[in-house]
């Protein structure tokens, strides 16, 4: 009976788990965060930031 119960807590602790996942993860957007743009016909210019840092925009 003892085991009974501590399986059945397990399993729902693993429900509630999942449950809790799916409602707040949306799986289609894991990996995601990177993109790409492909420019055509753009100037290229080298500027910097006023901390000193370098950086290009197009």
């Amino acid at each position: 009976m003892k085991k009974t119960m501590i399986f059945g807590g397990i399993l729902v602790a693993i429900l509630i788990g999942f449950v809790v996942f799916i409602q707040n993860v949306n799986i289609n957007r894991l990996g995601t965060e990177s993109y790409y743009v492909q420019i055509q016909d753009g100037n290229r210019v080298e500027d910097k930031a006023d901390n000193g840092e370098k950086y290009i925009y197009y």
